[in-house]
């Protein structure tokens, strides 16, 4: 066995995610989000660019699944506003069924997508074949920004033809080889393609996907883009869409929510601007100076108190502040700090400051702060519920190489446990490797291929030529007493999620998860063997405590209308009840029996947490 590597105050307990803003504003005609409150929306070229990029990639929470969860969500967020058992078809003109073309129509039942004809696909508007690497349908692939219903044959006539100039409907163009969305969609492809250049960046090149010049300012983005962009003003289904993938994904495509953020990055024509009356100050009223941010302090898990500098400015004397958590006043005074509390851990929140002066001019100090963002953020209330696999090798030929980390703050039996493979990702589990041994707290198990590398083999505490003959599209997953508790991979199609690479752990994502989710990896090349048999954590001078020896009843299991929870008297506890494909669908305090009669019929993991022990019961 081989011991954890320690590092003090690797994540703070409060993260300020992105640029904090000055937003003053006197009076209102197109509010700006509140997505946006921790962006300073007033800059422009790269800072801005920068500015939103860092905002859509650390609020792009979830990642969704190619099947099945994008199929649902294209069929809420493209839903036909005047018909809510359609969804509205990308490059389609037709709405009226007047001719015996279908592959022009408009809109299409929402349950007739799959292949053949006569049915709705998914689009991928930036082509997955023109980024570099290939999109896939994992990760950059599966982003629902970047996709739409479309006409399976349209779809399939566009294939991965590059964008270029045209007029009237959505066409093939001949004589270049290249494809014009319509006079109506050139505006939301446009759009699209910025977000996924702003996302993934040299992923999704503008250049890659669009024939045009590049423009001087930045030679990766061409200028058909932005002309369409300022041509083709935002649509009422790309205002649609955006707050339910918000939803769904967590970010927001900031090109739909206000068009001119391409001029202020690009320059160009001038885009339609959204947000016109929130970013102009009134020249009578000069930003306060000493004010511009919040400081954040005597954090503990579900409070944090936040303080801010009175103006120095003679044309603005506060005296009373308003304290806003989002939308919702929390608190005033006079004062010149306040003591948010009541906050949950592992939630990100927007504060707000307004400052009020005796003419009623108002100031607004903004900042979003998130708390408790890891297991390990609050001193002695830290909890890792069983071990779990922290880094996989998925090189070439023989080299593969799988390591499993023990941060429980108890010995484990390995005999409980058992790795097992679904080759290509479909099919049964096999090639059962049974483990046994102990593992003691803070050390790490690793397992390689027998014929892997020397290199490998002496970090290695076995080998095995069964389960660890697996390629990137083969599931692997661990089990305790028979029961999957951690996944790598894909059980229901075969898909290569990773090749000739490393993944390990991202440090806040420390306890295991039968649900496969991209985002908890980070990507190593598979040369970078320096981290296997050294799993590192965020892990200060603190107490790690056990789960809990008296495990709480949940009862009756299986039931249709209420379950009843024997807390065994503990008290303020938690609960979250999460689907199969690792959803939450319903969260609370545990103090009354939970009625459940409004969710579908299937199989649910609750989870609850008392701040001092975790269970999870299926």
């Amino acid at each position: 066995m081989r011991g954890l590597f320690i590092t003090p105050n690797f994540i703070k307990m409060i993260r300020l995610l992105s640029l904090i803003s000055l937003t003053i504003s006197l009076s209102v005609f197109s509010q700006v989000p509140s997505y946006y409150n921790d962006v300073n929306i007033k800059l422009t070229g790269h800072q801005l660019k920068d500015a939103l990029a860092t905002k859509i990639i650390s609020t792009h929470t979830t990642v969704l699944s190619y099947t099945p969860e994008v199929w649902v969500a294209l069929k809420e967020a493209d839903v036909d506003p005047t018909n809510n058992d359609n969804v509205v078809l990308i490059y389609g003109w037709e709405t009226t069924n007047s001719n015996t073309d279908i592959t022009d129509d408009r809109t299409r039942f929402k349950e007739d997508h799959g292949s053949g004809s006569g049915v709705w696909n998914r689009e991928h508007v930036y082509s997955k074949s023109l980024a570099n690497p290939n999109l896939g349908t994992i990760g950059a692939g599966a982003d629902a920004h970047n996709l739409r219903p479309a006409d399976a044959q349209r779809n399939s006539s566009r294939n991965n033809r590059k964008f270029a100039t045209g007029n009237g409907s959505s066409s093939y163009i001949t004589s270049e080889g290249n494809w014009y969305p319509g006079d109506e969609w050139k505006g939301d492809v446009a759009r699209m393609i910025m977000y996924m250049y702003l996302r993934y960046g040299d992923q999704t090149l503008p250049t890659g996907v669009c024939v045009g010049n590049p423009i001087a300012t930045d030679p990766n983005m061409i200028d058909l883009l932005l002309q369409w962009n300022a041509e083709d003003p935002v649509s009422n289904i790309e205002k649609q869409r955006n707050p339910v993938l918000e939803r769904m994904q967590g970010n927001r495509n900031p090109f739909i929510d206000n068009p001119n953020f391409a001029t202020q990055i690009w320059g160009g024509p001038i885009a339609q601007n959204l947000f016109k009356n929130e970013i102009n100050i009134n020249d009578n009223l000069q930003a306060i100076t000493g004010a511009t941010t919040l400081t954040i302090s005597n954090k503990t898990q579900t409070s944090i108190e936040l303080t801010w500098t009175p103006s120095e400015n003679s044309a603005f004397k506060a005296i009373e502040y308003h304290i806003f958590k989002g939308s919702s006043l929390i608190g005033t005074t006079n004062n010149t700090n306040f003591t948010a509390s009541n906050l949950t851990p592992e939630t990100s929140y927007y504060f707000n400051v307004k400052s009020f002066d005796s003419k009623g001019s108002t100031v607004l100090i903004s900042n979003h702060v998130s708390t408790i963002t890891s297991p390990y953020e609050a001193n002695n209330n830290s909890i890792i519920s069983d071990i779990f696999i922290s880094e996989y090798l998925e090189g070439n030929s023989y080299n593969k190489a799988i390591e499993i980390a023990n941060i429980t703050g108890y010995t484990i039996d390995l005999s409980a446990y058992s790795l097992k493979k679904v080759t290509n990702g479909s099919g049964t589990w096999s090639n059962i490797l049974s483990l046994n041994g102990t593992l003691h707290d803070k050390e790490i198990y690793v397992i390689a291929h027998g014929n892997s590398s020397e290199e490998i083999r002496n970090k290695a505490n076995i080998t095995n030529n069964g389960v660890m003959s697996f390629n990137g599209n083969d599931a692997i997953g661990l089990f305790k007493n028979d029961t999957l508790i951690d996944l790598l991979g894909y059980t229901n199609e075969s898909v290569v999620f990773s090749q000739n690479e490393i993944l390990r752990r991202k440090p806040y994502t420390i306890s295991p998860n039968p649900f496969y989710r991209i985002a908890e990896w980070d990507i190593f090349p598979q040369e970078n063997l320096s981290d296997l048999g050294k799993f590192s954590i965020p892990l200060a001078e603190r107490t790690i405590n056990v789960i809990s020896k008296v495990q709480p009843i949940v009862y009756p299991n299986p039931s249709s209308d209420f379950i009843h929870l024997n807390l065994k008297g503990s008290k303020n506890t938690n609960f979250t009840i999460i689907n199969t494909i690792g959803k939450i669908v319903k969260k609370g305090v545990a103090n009354e029996p939970i009625e459940i009669r409004d969710l579908q019929a299937g199989v649910y993991i609750i989870r609850l947490n008392n701040k001092k022990h975790l269970f999870v019961k299926k």
